[in-house]
């Protein structure tokens, strides 16, 4: 009987520290999730801007394939509507991922690139132009021909002078 006794208090002993050791095992797992990348910082070279792996991790969970773009917010700072940054964002994503076959690569402004706005058919007509980087060199320029009369926005990137691809859009407002 008293043996009986002490191996039932040894089995309580187990469950309880078994239990106690899942339950915090499972406490500091939830606490500390696993990070699917180590969050760090760095300079991008081409924009000047510091950026965040976490940043890129955040924007790219809902679309792992599509770029993450660094600086582009500047666009606004000269002029270009928000419109325009849609329809540009847009086509470099499509470039990148179909002409340049990358997988989520970081397309970066590059710092004082912009040229313009340059305003022409009474104010209906606006031209200007920026270089971007995709991840941290192969500088494109892009070249933008925005009508607000048609309304229409004509878009080519160039590479080294020579277009590699240009699309002719018409906008829709929301």
């Amino acid at each position: 009987m008293n043996n009986q006794r002490t191996q039932l208090l040894y089995l309580a002993a187990t469950l309880v520290v078994g239990v106690l050791f899942w339950s915090s095992a499972i406490r500091f797992y939830f606490s500390n999730p696993p990070n699917p990348g180590i969050s760090s910082s760095y300079q991008d070279k081409l924009s000047g801007q510091e950026v965040t792996t976490e940043q890129i991790n955040n924007v790219t969970h809902t679309n792992p394939r599509a770029p993450y773009f660094v600086a582009f917010d500047k666009l606004a700072y000269y002029g270009v509507s928000s419109d325009d940054v849609r329809y540009i964002q847009d086509f470099i994503i499509n470039f990148s991922l179909y002409n340049e076959q990358l997988d989520a690569p970081i397309v970066s402004l590059v710092d004082n690139s912009f040229k313009g706005p340059f305003i022409e058919s009474e104010g209906f007509v606006t031209k200007y132009s920026f270089d971007f980087g995709i991840d941290g060199g192969n500088v494109h320029t892009v070249s933008v021909i925005s009508n607000s009369k048609d309304p229409s926005i004509d878009i080519k990137i160039l590479q080294n002078g020579a277009v590699v691809d240009h699309r002719k859009f018409t906008l829709y407002y929301l």
